[in-house]
Parts: structure tokens; C-alpha cells; sequence
């Protein structure tokens, strides 16, 4: 007798899984296909918008449209581009497919999978309602074995989804970008009026406006102000525009309001002028004509180089120094390097705190400069150069460079091992020595002193010995520390209980120019002991620390007391 069981919908555990590769191909064809939509979208939208402006601004400058028809305008294309990327860009990612989709949208583009992409993603998919049989479960596992490898021997989503359609939009915006700018450099500066309109300015087109200029070409010194004027016929605005350009090309715009006593009149004034420059008057649509304001400029460094020639005994390179910076070492020479920017009749160096020294002009147009000095212990505080050109036009606002003068340093030295000042050993010690040492341009000898007190030979007051031993350090170190252990069993003759001596740390640098400089450390002083003596003192130390350590714990056990009655 059999009975009929109701169908079970597949469970998770009866169900395989879709392998990564497909799912990961899968993925990326719906990013794929959204995100090249998505590209497109804004692409469009803004060549269409560039070739509309184009247009209406071609319409404006023949029908001199007036503002609220170019506000609509613009109220429209702003419109119609936020709905466009809506469509175009936004939508597409927000209506993103499934991968039961994206499957479908594959076998469509690629047939050779014969639905089995389709079923793998019915098969794997945990709302399906098809289930896998017992035994079918290694045909299905061998059939998505299938499609993973198929899937995998090539990049489907690239091949389906190419970005040549991205490329030709982008070609075309950038063909209406370049035609945009191309007829914006040929018109200037009708185009800079026609584009402000396009934004909802309120200039006026050329034609209405006559500039005639009242200054013309000017010839200043250095130094003075350019009055510049030019008068409007025609239509006259209440203010203009002055374009002055230099000789890189680099343009100001200055707004020049209407004189008060001619309302066609403007004047603007150019202050404190240096250099020549083009000028011309823009007053509403029209452009008056382009003059030229010369000044005669006096002779000026174009460049200036400081180098440093250190004494032999630092061993530094030649250094070049910042003008802002000139740290000079005494003892060193400074050379001095310039071109000037027009042919010179002579120059001189001004040092302020000394002499004034004359420069050697040399080169075939007479435009550079040299000289080498010595570096002095003090009066140097600042350089600056004077220059007379040819035709006698001296420099003017020479800059005066600070001058910073240093000598070298005796060098440092400090004794931190053993710490304390004082400490008892016994004859045959070794006493471990640790010292750091610094200079500013390197050592020259590195010595341990020491001075022996023997009793009963002389006065404890008075060294019956001295001595030194000579420390290896690092060549062309200037900073370090270094380790020694003394040992005083080598002493001749031997030490003796009741002995003292003194030691300390003695550093000597290497300057030639004023002679060496020697740095010591403090002094430490050792106290030779017997045996016995030693053994006492060492328990007497122990005896120390033991009471330490009894008050330590006394303190420890108050502070739990007075916690548990706190708990309490």
C-alpha cells in the first residue's frame, strides 16, 4: 500500500551552490552594462549642452536676445539636462539586473552556453523551486563545473559590454569642447561678453561703444606712477575695464569707474611702475587701442650664488648657501658668484660691519660677477651688491642678504658611567667606564686622565702619579657614545688599600684655525679597600636595601587595610 507525500520545497542543504567564478562573471556584466549606460548619460547630456550653447550663443550675437529670453533659455537646458542624467545615468544603476537576468541577457549574446548558464543560476538559486535529486547531484555539480570553465576562458562581460560607444561620445564632446574653445580664442573679447550673457549678464554687445585712447605710449623712470585715460563715445557706461599685459603675457584687469568731473572719461593710475608693459581700455563693447608704457630699468642680479670653502680640518665639501641663510664658519672663505641682467660698468660687494669691496666684472657682455673672501671672527651682519650699468643707470633697492657669523665649539664630553662621584673598589678592579662625547666638526684625540694619591708617600692632597690612556673612537664621528673598562690591576706600581684616584674624560677637537679646543668631564673619585672593608660595605648596602624593602611592605599592607575598610 503506498502513500503520496506533498511536495517539499529544496532545501539548503539539497541544493548546490553557485560557483564563485560564475557568480563574479555574472556581477560583472550588470555592473558592466549599468556603468557603461551610466557613462554615457553624462557624456551626451554635456556635448549636447556645449553644442547648444554654441548655438544660442551664435543666435544671441545676431539677435541680441534679451534676459528674461536667455534666463528661460537657460532655465530650460538646466531642466532638460537634470531630467536627461536622470534617464540616462541614474536610472540605469538604480534598475540594476539580476543575475537570473544577467544570465538570461548572456545566453541571448553568447549561445554557445545552450541554457546551462540559466540553470545553473535556476539550480543554485535558494528561491528556486527546482530540486536537485539525489541522484542527479553529480551532473548538475559536472554541468557547473562546465560553465565555470566556460566562463572563465574569457572576459564575457568586456567582450559583451566594450566601452567603443563611452570613447565615441567622449570623441564628440571633446570635438565640441575644442570647437567651443577655438571660437572663444578667435573672438575674444566679443567671446568673454557672449559666454557672460550665455550665465545672465548684463553686458552689452560691441557696436554701441567707441574707445579713444588720451595717454598713449609713455616712456616713466623706475618707480613712477603710469596715469593712463581713455574716452568713451557712443553709448557710455559708468565703469570700464583696464587689460594691462606684461611681457610673459600675463594679464590684469582692472575695473576703472567713470571720472566725476567727465562721466566719459576713465582714468585708472598704475603705481610705484617697474617694468614695461601694454596696456588698452575695454568700455563696454568696445576696445580701444593697445599703447605701450616703457620704463627704464636699472641694472639687477638674475642670479647670485654664495659658496662656502671650509677649512681643510673640517673635512666638508665646498657647501652652496642659501642667500637667506648665509651661516658662515669662521675660518672659511666665501665665494661669490652673479649675473647681472644688463651689461655692467662696475659693481661693488657692501658688507655691512666692514669694508666695502670692489667685484671683478667679467664674460664677454660684461654681466657676471665673482670675488672670494675670507670669512672674519665678527662683523658681518649683512651683503648686498651694488651694480652701474653701462649707460651709468645705477641698481636701486639692492637686497641686503643677513649674515650669520659662527666659530667652532670646543667640544663636550660627559663621564655617565659610574654614576656616583665616588665609589670604593679594590686594587685589582675593573671599573667599566661609559662616556658620550659631541663636537661640531669632528674630535681630534680622546684621553683618559687619571691622578694617583698614594698614602704615606706624600699628602692625600697632593698626586704622587698621573697618567693617561689613549681611547680609539670613530674617525669623522662628531657625536657618540663609547664603552672602557679600566682596568687598575695593570697599575705600576700596583695600588694599595688607602690608595685614591681621580679620573676623568679629556676631548681635544681638530681646529687649525685657532687652535684646539679640550673639554673635560667631571671628576670621579675611587677609593682603593681591602677585602674585609669591601665585604662591609657591601653588607651595609644590603642592610639598606633590606630596610627599604621592610618599609616598602609596611606602606603596602597600611594602603590593603586601609583599602578592605574602604570595601567594608
Amino acid at each position: 500500500m503506498s502513500t503520496e507525500t506533498a511536495p517539499q520545497r529544496p532545501t539548503a542543504a539539497s541544493r548546490p551552490e553557485l560557483p564563485v567564478a560564475i557568480g563574479r562573471m555574472l556581477d560583472r556584466v550588470r555592473w558592466r552594462e549599468a556603468g557603461l549606460q551610466a557613462a554615457v548619460g553624462p557624456l551626451l547630456v554635456l556635448a549636447v549642452l556645449v553644442l547648444g550653447w554654441v548655438i544660442q550663443v551664435w543666435v544671441d550675437r545676431h539677435l541680441d536676445l534679451s534676459l528674461p529670453v536667455r534666463r528661460s533659455l537657460l532655465g530650460l537646458e538646466v531642466v532638460t539636462a537634470v531630467i536627461a542624467l536622470y534617464f540616462l545615468a541614474l536610472r540605469p544603476l538604480m534598475r540594476l539586473r539580476s543575475r537570473r537576468q544577467a544570465a538570461h541577457l548572456v545566453e541571448g549574446l553568447r549561445p554557445q552556453f545552450r541554457s546551462s548558464l540559466i540553470s545553473a543560476v535556476e539550480l543554485t538559486s535558494p528561491h528556486g523551486a527546482v530540486e536537485t535529486a539525489p541522484q542527479s547531484r553529480a551532473l548538475v555539480a559536472q554541468m557547473l563545473e562546465d560553465v565555470s570553465v566556460e566562463v572563465g576562458r574569457s572576459d564575457l562581460a568586456g567582450e559583451l559590454f566594450r566601452t567603443d560607444r563611452v570613447k565615441r561620445w567622449g570623441w564628440v564632446l571633446m570635438a565640441a569642447l575644442v570647437l567651443a574653445g577655438g571660437l572663444w580664442l578667435t573672438q575674444r573679447p566679443l567671446s568673454t561678453l557672449l559666454v557672460q550673457r550665455l550665465f545672465l549678464s548684463s553686458v552689452v554687445l560691441p557696436g554701441d561703444t567707441t574707445v579713444v585712447s588720451l595717454t598713449g605710449d609713455l616712456r616713466l623712470d623706475p618707480g613712477m606712477d603710469a596715469r593712463l585715460s581713455a574716452r568713451a563715445e557712443g553709448r557710455v557706461p559708468t565703469a570700464g575695464r583696464l587689460v594691462v599685459i606684461y611681457p610673459g603675457g600675463q594679464q590684469d584687469l582692472v575695473e576703472v569707474p567713470a571720472s566725476a568731473e567727465d562721466g566719459a572719461v576713465f582714468t585708472h593710475t598704475v603705481k610705484n611702475v617697474r617694468g614695461s608693459f601694454h596696456y588698452r581700455f575695454e568700455l563696454n563693447d568696445g576696445v580701444g587701442p593697445e599703447h605701450r608704457v616703457t620704463v627704464v630699468i636699472p641694472p639687477a642680479l638674475k642670479e647670485i650664488r654664495f659658496t662656502q670653502i671650509y677649512p681643510a680640518y673640517t673635512g666638508l665639501p665646498e657647501t652652496r648657501m642659501a642667500p637667506s641663510a648665509l651661516r658662515l664658519l669662521h675660518g672659511s672663505k666665501l665665494r661669490l658668484d652673479a649675473v647681472a641682467t644688463l651689461p655692467l660698468e662696475s659693481a661693488v660687494l657692501e658688507i655691512t660691519g666692514a669694508e666695502s669691496r670692489p667685484l671683478a666684472v667679467t664674460g664677454e657682455d660684461r654681466t657676471a660677477l665673482t670675488v672670494e673672501l675670507p670669512v672674519p671672527a665678527r662683523g658681518w651682519t649683512g651683503l648686498s651688491l651694488h651694480l652701474e650699468s653701462a649707460d651709468g643707470t645705477p641698481s636701486v633697492n639692492d637686497p641686503v642678504c643677513r649674515v650669520e657669523i659662527v666659530t667652532d665649539q670646543p667640544p663636550m664630553v660627559a663621564l655617565l658611567q659610574p654614576k656616583k662621584d665616588r665609589l670604593s673598589l679594590l686594587p685589582r678592579d675593573k671599573v667599566p667606564l661609559a662616556f658620550r662625547v659631541t663636537d661640531d666638526y669632528g674630535l681630534k684625540r680622546l684621553v683618559l686622565q687619571y691622578r694617583i694619591f698614594r698614602p704615606g708617600l706624600s699628602e692625600l692632597s697632593v698626586a704622587t702619579e698621573k697618567g693617561s690612556v689613549e681611547v680609539e673612537f670613530p674617525e669623522g664621528e662628531k657625536a657618540f657614545m663609547h664603552k672602557l673598562e679600566w682596568d687598575l690591576g695593570r697599575m705600576v706600581p700596583p695600588l694599595t688599600p688607602g690608595c685614591r684616584v681621580t679620573c676623568w674624560m679629556e676631548a681635544e677637537d681638530n681646529n687649525t684655525v685657532t687652535g684646539p679646543s679640550v673639554a673635560k668631564s667631571l671628576e670621579k673619585l675611587i677609593d682603593i679597600v681591602t677585602e674585609e672593608q669591601k665585604r662591609l660595605e657591601l653588607l651595609e648596602l644590603l642592610g639598606e636595601r633590606a630596610r627599604a624593602i621592610e618599609k616598602l611592605y609596611d606602606m603596602q599592607r597600611a594602603t590593603n587595610e586601609k583599602t578592605d575598610q574602604s570595601i567594608r
